[in-house]
């Protein structure tokens, strides 16, 4: 493995961060760009909506920015709209906009969001806007869709999203099966089984370590002995508990590696190919 080389430069007013090959786009700042020797080139448009967040395809040409807790955003390409799209407003405040931009295994660049309801997931060509997923008599379930993440290589898609009590839960989807029956976005899988126990730690946060792995973190909501002991006795394995995280093998459906940690992870994401090579942010 290649030694990792560290840089840093001084900035200030920054709003949001993109890779787009070597250099970094703050497309919310209407794309500021650093190179990696701190290099600036100067944003190029500002907007006046409260954007405050963006995230970009694989090669930084595409991009959207959009409101965390809000209801809009923007596809742009190159840095020139393409188009707006929006969420439903319905409890927008309390929870991350769910948007994700990624290529599916035979390489063309879909955006997931949910343009018409908080509960349903909808694929679409990202350039284009071309629905893939619209069906009429789809009947989603009631949950909330949220921080909306693709594997490596678009196999699969996952939702960090709650459902009402309000209880957080990961989603996992096959994305060729979503595009050849938009029905299993409706309902897709849990990662675990213990998803949805009440009484149990809460699932939190979630990010890919490749297409078949995925870690979850858990948040610090207190646990029921009881309830903790008969869900290990009816799922019969170990589960994510309160304060932890979690790795599991989506192939095999098995939990790989539990352990916690001190307080509550945040946002977590891979920085490597090993079950250990995580980053966690500590949730305050």
């Amino acid at each position: 493995m290649a030694p990792f080389k560290q840089y840093g430069f001084p900035v200030t007013g920054i709003r949001s961060l993109c890779w787009r090959g070597y250099e970094l786009v703050d497309w919310v700042g209407g794309g500021r760009a650093f190179a990696l020797d701190g290099t600036e080139r100067r944003a190029s448009v500002r907007y006046a909506c409260r954007f405050d967040a963006a995230t970009a395809s694989p090669d930084g040409r595409v991009a959207v920015i959009y409101e965390r807790l809000g209801t809009k955003g923007v596809v742009l390409k190159d840095g020139e709209t393409l188009r707006q799209i929006d969420r439903s407003f319905y409890h927008a405040n309390a929870y991350e906009y769910p948007v994700a931009l990624f290529h599916e295994p035979s390489g063309r660049l879909l955006l997931a969001h949910c343009p018409k309801s908080y509960c349903a997931i909808e694929l679409e060509e990202a350039e284009t806007g071309r629905p893939l997923t619209a069906a009429a008599e789809r009947e989603p379930c009631d949950f909330f869709h949220s921080r909306l993440a693709a594997s490596p290589h678009g196999k699969r898609l996952l939702s960090a999203g709650w459902a009402w009590h309000p209880l957080g839960i990961v989603a996992c989807f096959d994305v060729a099966h979503a595009l050849a029956d938009p029905h299993h976005l409706d309902h897709g899988d849990r990662v675990s089984p213990y998803s949805g126990w009440v009484c149990l730690a809460e699932e939190a946060s979630a990010c890919w370590l490749d297409d078949d792995r995925i870690a979850v973190g858990a948040s610090d909501e207190p646990e029921d002995p009881e309830v903790v002991r008969e869900a290990r006795d009816e799922v019969g394995e170990e589960g994510i508990r309160s304060c932890g995280l979690a790795v599991y093998d989506l192939a095999s459906r098995r939990c790989l590696r539990t352990f916690r940690l001190p307080e509550q992870p945040g946002t977590i994401l891979p920085v490597g190919r090993h079950q250990s090579s995580l980053s966690t942010a500590i949730q305050n």
